[in-house]
């Protein structure tokens, strides 16, 4: 991955730990939209090289990251659509 791709996806990671409990639909394993921030939590690294959360048990780690950048133009959208439906009623109110 280029530079500015992984500070974007770090930055992202980083933003949503402001909020965790908030993302929390999103990073729980038991649920299927963990699948969402798959790709993006795996391809980011923490200091020591290690991806910032595991993967669900199941996922071959190391053969997803060959091939898991592939994926994030495709879970951004689709993370959007997920939280749609909240900020439009956040809005309402």
């Amino acid at each position: 991955m280029k530079l500015a791709e992984d500070d974007l996806l770090l930055g992202t990671v980083h933003a949503m730990k402001l909020r965790w409990t908030a993302w929390a639909p999103l990073h729980d394993a038991r649920g299927i939209e963990c699948g969402l921030m798959l790709p993006i939590m795996l391809c980011c690294a923490d200091q020591i090289g290690a991806p910032m959360d595991p993967a669900p048990n199941g996922i071959d780690t190391k053969e997803y990251l060959k091939v898991a950048y592939h994926d994030i133009s495709l879970v951004i959208p689709a993370i959007r659509a997920f939280w749609m439906p909240q900020r439009v009623a956040e809005a309402a109110w």
